[in-house]
Formats: C-alpha cells, structure tokens, sequence
C-alpha cells in the first residue's frame, strides 16, 4: 500500500509563502510536520504529490494506492474511515477533498470527477489559511505530545534549580539538559 499526500491547488496558494519552498504537509502544526503525524499513525513512510519542483520522495509503486490530503491532520476515526474505502471511492468533508483510493497512478493537480464520493461528517483538523497553523498549534501540540510519548518514559529532571508544575504533563527525551528552569505544564504539555 502506497500513502501519498498531495497538495490541494488552491490551498497551496493560500498557504504561501510557507508553501514556496515546501508541499503543505511539510508544514509544522504542533510538535510535529503534517507528514511525520502519518507517517507515525500509519507507520510507513509517506510520499508527495505536489509542484514538480517539490517531487523527492518514493514513487508509486504499489496497486493500492491512499491518496491523503496533505492539509489534514490525521485522526483515529479518519483512519478508520480510511480502511473502510473501496477502490475509486474519495472521501469528502463539506467539499474539501480528504482521501482517495485508487489503483491509478494520479498526477498533480489531481482531478477529483471521476471518483465516486463518500462524505466523512466527523471532525477534523485541515490547515487550509495561514491562521489555521497558529489557530489549531495548541490543539496539535496536544495530540503529538500523546502519540510521540504513548508508551515512554521521560527522563528525569534532576537539576535542583528547576521548578516543575505539573511533571505529569512534561516529557524530557534522553539526552536533554534543563538547568535552573521552570516548567509549568498546567496549561497543556511541554515536549523537550
């Protein structure tokens, strides 16, 4: 199964000047990119539709191609959605195109008419204006802390002049150095 995201035109443009040098889904939005959130919910790696100039990753390879949006932001329920999908189906969100599964190679920009539509009615995160990244960051922040740090341990904090509030919302990966600080994770999660 081969995942690519692909760029939605329009959002492209409206996405400048971050989208200039980068597809949308390079775009960071909480603690990590569009693409690394996928890649980690999906566990595979992750290939771009996009601008010619922009194309460096894997090609399609395989039948079973998963065409994602590359302004949403995963979720649980849209990746159910997304294994319930039968081939030429696109799935749709209020008009927004979300996902396509086809065994057809596509090339940018994607033509959407000839898929058959499947309306997704839950919500989800789509970063479609330049706002929309500082408007969903703290929500974002809130999902990547959870998903990069399901199952770890933080490393410790043992400098004596470091004031913690709220340990059990602060993850310290291995490695980091925290002198005479404050951590106050009462409003929401610190990633180090």
């Amino acid at each position: 199964m081969d995942y690519i995201l692909f760029d939605d035109q329009q959002i492209r443009n409206q996405l400048k000047p971050f989208t200039f040098i980068r597809p949308i889904a390079e775009i960071r939005c909480g603690i990590l990119t569009i693409r690394e959130k996928w890649e980690k919910m999906l566990s595979s790696e992750i290939s771009f539709l996009t601008e010619e100039y922009l194309q460096k990753n894997t090609p399609q390879t395989s039948e079973e191609k998963i065409f994602i949006s590359g302004a949403v932001c995963p979720n649980e329920v849209l990746l159910y959605e997304i294994g319930q999908l039968q081939e030429g189906e696109i799935l749709v969100s209020k008009d927004n195109i979300l996902v396509i599964k086809t065994s057809k190679k596509l090339s940018y920009p994607v033509d959407y008419q000839q898929f058959t539509k499947k309306e997704f009615s839950e919500k989800i995160t789509t970063i479609k204006n330049l706002p929309d990244i500082f408007l969903n960051n703290g929500e974002q922040i809130k999902v990547d802390f959870q998903l990069i740090t399901k199952g770890r341990k933080s490393q410790e904090i043992t400098d004596p002049f470091t004031r913690v509030y709220n340990l059990d919302n602060i993850f310290v990966e291995e490695g980091a150095s925290i002198k005479a600080a404050i951590l106050n994770a009462e409003q929401g999660p610190i990633y180090i």
